[in-house]
């Protein structure tokens, strides 16, 4: 894929890109998410990375753990390179200080802790996509302006 892909306003259906280096939790995300949204995942931050540069994404639901870099380090680089995808953190650790600190910097759009309502989770990524549409339409407003 190339890195100028349509964005998704522009394909139709909204686009998630799950990550969790537990397979059998991509696995079960993706079961949940694919009937209502064209889903992509990766087991690790860096195949997260590449997946995010190759194309742009509506919503990100990644887990917080990771071998390595936890997940706040790929919603870092979703915030900077991909301002309008909306973010969901999936996590145990809802109290840790850095959770805190990224959902006040505005690095998670929603924190959802682990073990998650499916319904729960099915409603804030239908949120999601909903403010991900408003900022992308914002977005290419504000670039016509310009």
């Amino acid at each position: 894929m190339s890195g100028s892909a349509a964005p998704p306003e522009a394909r139709g259906r909204a686009s998630v890109l799950v990550v969790d280096d537990d397979a059998q939790a991509c696995l079960t995300l993706r079961a949940l998410l694919e009937e209502e949204f064209e889903v992509s995942s990766a087991g690790s931050v860096d195949q997260a990375r590449q997946c995010m540069a190759a194309r742009s994404f509506d919503v990100v639901v990644t887990d917080f753990q990771f071998p390595g870099e936890n997940g706040l380090g790929l919603l870092r680089t979703v915030t900077d390179q991909h301002p309008t995808t909306v973010r969901i953190l999936l996590t145990g650790h809802g109290d840790l200080p850095t959770v805190k600190t990224a959902k006040e910097r505005k690095l998670v759009t929603h924190v959802l802790l682990k073990p998650y309502d499916p319904k729960d989770l099915l409603r804030w990524v239908r949120t999601g996509v909903q403010v991900a549409r408003l900022r992308q339409a914002t977005h290419g407003i504000s670039q016509k302006n310009r």
